[in-house]
């Protein structure tokens, strides 16, 4: 039984690790590489996640909700940090070409709306977060 919480708590905190890595990815994002970086985020958040950013921005609210239903709480709060730090970074750049931010936003939004239910403290960096993407939540 021991071995078993050991195996889940490891896949746990390596998927952690993962969304971490792709959160510092888009932070340091550059009109230069942003393509090929947006492509490896894709790639990595489909391996792990079975999502993409188009597949994520043209769910439905219920579906994704469905979808993300069976991950841990700490991988939706990395998961809504980066849809925000995406949303910042399609913002301000060529990107907004390239996705529907607003409808990513939105979908940051839900997550942080799951967290907020789903958590038992309250987060004021939570609540920026949504303040701001609700800036751009246009549609």
């Amino acid at each position: 039984m021991q071995q078993s919480k050991d195996y889940l708590e490891r896949e746990i905190e390596k998927l952690s690790l993962m969304l971490i890595s792709l959160i510092e990815k888009v932070t340091s994002l550059n009109s230069n590489s942003a393509s090929d970086e947006l492509n490896e985020i894709d790639t990595t958040l489909h391996g792990e996640l079975d999502l993409n950013l188009s597949k994520i921005s043209e769910m439905q609210e219920e579906e994704f909700l469905d979808h993300i239903s069976s991950l841990h709480l700490s991988h939706i709060e990395h998961l809504s940090e980066l849809l925000y730090r995406l949303v910042l970074k399609m913002d301000s750049s060529s990107l907004k070409e390239s996705y529907d931010y607003s409808k990513i936003a939105k979908k940051a939004i839900l997550l942080i709306d799951v967290l907020d239910q789903k958590s038992k403290t309250f987060s004021m960096k939570r609540l920026q977060m949504k303040e701001h993407l609700k800036t751009f939540k246009l549609g």
